[in-house]
């Protein structure tokens, strides 16, 4: 790991908030709106980097919180990531049945 990787981890953590986490049926995720920043795609991988989900963000988007459900998702460690007009932010979450 790099310093880069390392603050773009930090910054992420501070704009994107996964919860529950673990999580079995629904995850929510929260996020800091900068300015105008708007969601616009919500992508899912596995652990191996395989793509699992890619959805407008639109769809999913209730105010500032999007919700995604991961209840036919095998047991496992995943990484989430939101794409808004100004960034992406990733961050990893676990699916526990």
């Amino acid at each position: 790991r790099n310093a880069s990787s390392s603050l773009n981890d930090a910054i992420a953590s501070q704009a994107l908030h996964l919860y529950p986490n673990p999580v079995s049926e629904v995850l929510s995720l929260g996020w800091k709106q900068e300015g105008r920043e708007l969601p616009e795609l919500v992508e899912i991988h596995d652990a191996t980097g395989r793509l699992i989900m890619r959805r407008n963000a639109s769809e999913l988007n209730t105010g500032s919180t999007i919700t995604v459900s991961v209840k036919d998702l095998a047991s496992g460690t995943y990484q989430v990531t939101l794409t808004t007009n100004k960034n992406r932010y990733t961050r990893a979450f676990v699916v526990a049945h």
